[in-house]
């Protein structure tokens, strides 16, 4: 049977770059992806979590039985596509959006016949997954790391842009696993629906403001992927920082292909010249672009600062 071999794993806050990080490695003929971010392989453990125990993006390995990890490995195995197109068109339009399961599951089948015996890379990124590393080492153990940094008040910033942009979108009810029992009241923000990660200890925020959240997100984010990278060995993780991926894409790429062992392809090559837009809600990238909010992330400062200092910022 076709296995994943040597994945390559997206490590990062959510927007620190993983996107853009994603959307240019996923270019690279040698790499499968799911083309959709991998939280829906996990929905299964919130569904059956009748006890209602898991309250937040974390997920051990103890948490798991060894058939658990078994389905696990197979849901990402099934799902994983070679082909951008199709990939979008099963994980993205048919699962996500429509929710035809039967036709997912007939898709997956025959991804699965036509793979036979061929084993392949795959390339993932999903923001929730920082808290996941331990689980995600064991259910691959010769996976690559690469963990995308991002200074704290820029990426921050972004976050608080984020929930900005759909703070009154509440007439739908967040669809999000696991759910959120309490209902939000932030300082400075009217929104009802908890965006992005939801970090271990998540209850203590309700009555925080927004910069408060963000701050918390970006720092619970980071500490939980340093801390989870600590027993993998080094040769398996690449520490790489949004802003020399932003500024100089092409010799950034060039070296995450010589540690990934992938080919820097004409592909790859011609996509990290002309980097695509990607998820730029709050303008093009641009270094000190947090001084919009500076009032709000001179107020966390002392918060994230040892945060910050650890990653090299």
């Amino acid at each position: 049977m076709a296995k994943i071999v040597k994945p390559i794993i997206i490590l990062g806050s959510p927007r620190s770059g993983t996107t853009f990080l994603f959307t240019l490695l996923s270019e690279s003929k040698e790499l499968y992806s799911l083309y959709e971010e991998s939280r829906f392989i996990f929905r299964d453990f919130y569904l059956n979590d009748k006890n209602k125990t898991l309250v937040d993006d974390s997920l051990s390995t103890n948490q798991c039985s060894n058939e658990e990890k078994l389905k696990l490995i197979n849901n990402f195995h099934a799902t994983s596509f070679k082909s951008k197109l199709i990939g979008l068109l099963v994980n993205k339009l048919l699962k996500k959006k429509l929710r035809i399961n039967w036709l997912v599951k007939l898709a997956s089948r025959i991804n699965i016949i036509i793979k036979k015996n061929k084993n392949y890379r795959l390339v993932e990124k999903t923001p929730r997954n920082a808290f996941k590393v331990e689980l995600l080492n064991e259910l691959f153990p010769d996976a690559l790391f690469i963990y995308i940094k991002r200074d704290g008040r820029s990426n921050i910033s972004s976050l608080i842009e984020g929930w900005k942009k759909r703070e009154l979108d509440n007439l739908n009810k967040s669809k999000r696993l696991p759910q959120i029992n309490q209902e939000l009241n932030f300082s400075n923000y009217q929104g009802k629906v908890w965006r992005f990660t939801l970090p271990p200890n998540w209850q203590s925020y309700i009555n925080s403001s927004l910069e408060e959240v963000c701050a918390f997100q970006w720092k619970s984010a980071n500490d939980a992927i340093r801390e989870g990278l600590l027993n993998i060995d080094k040769s398996r993780v690449l520490e790489i920082k949004y802003e020399d991926l932003s500024s100089k894409t092409t010799e950034v790429i060039k070296e995450i292909c010589l540690f990934a062992g992938i080919e820097f392809s004409p592909e790859l090559i011609k996509i990290s010249h002309k980097a695509p837009a990607v998820n730029y809600f709050d303008g093009k990238p641009s270094f000190d672009k947090w001084k919009k909010n500076e009032k709000e992330i001179e107020s966390i400062s002392s918060y994230i600062s040892e945060t910050q200092k650890a990653m090299g910022y």
